[in-house]
Formats: C-alpha cells, structure tokens, sequence
C-alpha cells in the first residue's frame, strides 16, 4: 500500500533563515507491506508467520492565528508581522513501525489443541511541530518502542464443555526525549541600573541559531536573549504484565450454554523522567497493579430462530503517572470497569424479517482520561 497526500498550507513568505528545512504543513506520504507463510508440518502441526512493515513521512497541521476565525489558510502567516506571508522552519518527520508474528498449532487429539502466540513490534517516530504563528513555541519528539509478547493456549472440547486456559506475558521498553523552542525572552531584568527590554520575540521559534542554544531567562541575562532553547526532557518507561486465565461453556440444555471465564494479571510499571527543561522536574516511579477479572455469558433459545444472551463482565487498566506532573513520583489508581449487556437475534416471517438488538450499560471506577495543562491541578 501506498499513498501521499500534498501539504495543503503552503509553508512559503520571507525568512531571513537558509539551509533549514521548510516543508509544507498537513503533507503525508506513506508505504506499508504485510507478508504471510502458513506450513503444515504434519497433519497435526500447523505454523503461521507474518510480518509487516510501516513507513511514514509527514509534517503537523497548521495552527493559524488569523483574524478570521471563519477561514482557513492556505499558506502561512505571522501574528506578529500584520499576518503577512510567512515561511516557517519545518522538518520533516518520520515513523517506522514493523512487527513479527509467528503461531504454533498442534493438536494433540481429536479434542485437545495447543496453540503458541509470539509476538515481536519496534516504532521510531521522531516528529516535529512549529506554532510559532500562534504560540511562539515549536516542539521536536522522538519515539521509540520495543515489545514483546508470548502466550499459550490449551483448547478443547467434549460433548457438551468448549474450554480455553492458557497465561500470557508481555514486555515493552520505551524511551521519548522532547525538546522545545521559545520564540520569546521575558525581558525582565532585575539587575540595577539596567532597563528593561519588555520582551524579545524570535520570529520562529525553531530557527537556528537561537534554537541550538541553550535558554537562559534574560534576569540572569541583562536582559538579553540567549536562545530560545527551553531544555530536553526524557521518558523511559518499563512495563512488564503476565496473566493466566481461563474459559469454560457448557451446552446445559439443547436451548441454553452458559459461559464462566476469569482472568489474574500482574503489571509492574516503571518510569523515570531526566533533563536540562527546566519545567518538568526529574523523578521516577516504579508501579505494582493485580487484579482478578471475570466474565458471565448465557445464551438461550426461546424458539427456532430466536435467541436471547445476558452478559456481564468486568474489565482492569493498571494506573501510572503523568509524564508532565510537576511531581513525577504522583501516580494514579488503575481503572476499573463492570458491563452489562442484553441481547436479542431473531428471524421471522419465514426469515424474511432479521432483528438483532442490544442494550449495554458500562460502569467505570476510577477512569483515567487524558486532559490538557501542566497536571499542577
């Protein structure tokens, strides 16, 4: 697969700075393959690899500032110069992401099966963002990710019992560094005897060479700006989670089967947070969660053709940590979740009118959600 899409805000006006890059906004361009083998070794032994692969070439949306909130821009401008075309610092980011798959199959008799899962996923996304048009601000963000899973599986079936048991681990390493560009120096200057210059502003806050320099406010400045460079900051992150589980039906009549399934998992979490930005303090955290899961489904046929299910069944997400809290050691509680759901399928008037409905009530404890700010609040 293939596709590209032109950046549709032209990054184009006059700007002083050369050799860096000026891409449009809102461009992508992407390639992506996926390949897949499946070998029967025996005619019990079944093996299916896969791999894929994902490339990504793309720079932000436009974040405008024009006066005319009705329309949209289709080239770039600047706040600060009576919104006259402008041409912007903008590189290009890149994404690549590719994963293996490989499961084994092996049944054991006419009625027992083994099954093993592994799983191998890697991402670098390294990307870019300007608002200097809005916020005098621009962000450079590396990615990078490394996971691994394992899980094996035990199913089978007798007359009237379908089951499933198996334990599952998985592992994932991650590392993000951020650096950010002020395109603004507060001015102050407490030094006697010396005036203020009631701020600076950089046109772009990417811009070199102000953007490779490192920020130092202008009260320790005699109120000049040193650069706009606000400091790095780095996240890497350890998360570890096993689990075993199991699932049982029983086919209790020749109307009705009732499903009982449970599921123990463990999470560790580790995170530390390091740095010359001096906005986000360093810390670290290192998180214990478990939790016991459950699942109640039963299904039952009023008639032919018709069939009603109740189910009810929990869910878990392990907490964690804000990655922009003033204080990093701040952690939350995991999210705990019940559903409720009630089912009908039916075929009438000789099958030539199908309903399927459905009423769902979940219930969350402790729902983690992802809001904007600092987190000071």
């Amino acid at each position: 697969m293939t596709s590209s899409v032109d950046g549709w805000v032209e990054n184009k006006g006059p700007n002083p700075v050369t050799g860096q890059p000026s891409e449009d906004f809102n461009a992508r361009e992407q390639s992506a393959f996926r390949i897949a083998a499946s070998w029967d070794v025996t005619d019990s032994v079944t093996v299916d690899y896969s791999y894929d692969d994902t490339q990504v070439d793309s720079t932000p949306p436009y974040y405008q500032a024009n006066g005319n909130s009705a329309s949209r821009l289709e080239h770039t401008e600047h706040l600060f110069l009576g919104n006259t075309p402008f041409r912007y610092v903008l590189p290009e980011g890149e994404m690549e992401q590719s994963g293996h798959n490989l499961t084994i199959t092996a049944e054991l008799s006419d009625s027992v099966s083994v099954k093993s899962i592994t799983s191998y996923r890697e991402m670098d996304d390294h990307v870019f963002n300007n608002w200097s048009d809005t916020l005098t601000f621009g962000t450079d963000l590396a990615y990078s990710t490394e996971a691994f899973s394992q899980e094996l599986q035990v199913f089978g079936s007798t007359e009237r019992v379908n089951y499933v048991a198996g334990i599952y681990y998985f592992t994932e390493d991650g590392d993000k560094v951020e650096t950010q560009f002020l395109g603004y120096d507060s001015g102050l200057d407490f030094t006697p005897g010396t005036p203020d210059d009631f701020g600076v502003i950089t046109l772009d806050a990417m811009a070199l060479p102000l953007s490779a320099l490192p920020f130092v406010p202008a009260v320790f400045n005699g109120g000049n700006p040193v650069g706009t460079n606000l400091g790095f900051t780095e996240f890497e992150t350890k998360l570890t989670s096993t689990a075993v589980f199991g699932q049982v039906t029983y086919q209790v009549t020749d109307a009705l089967d009732v499903t009982l399934g449970v599921r123990y998992t463990e999470d560790e979490r580790e995170a530390t947070r390091a740095g010359t930005n001096l906005a986000f303090f360093a810390g670290a955290n290192d998180l214990d969660f478990d939790n016991t899961d459950y699942s109640f489904i039963q299904n039952y046929a009023l008639s032919e053709g018709v069939t009603t299910s109740a189910k009810v069944a929990t869910g878990y997400r392990s907490g964690g940590s804000s990655e922009r809290a003033p204080n990093f050691a701040q952690n939350f509680d995991p999210e705990e979740v019940t559903s409720y759901e009630l089912g009908l399928k039916a075929e009438w008037l000789d099958n030539r009118l199908r309903v399927n409905a459905a009423v769902f009530r979940t219930e969350l404890d402790d729902a983690i959600n992802t809001i904007g700010g600092t987190g000071s609040q």
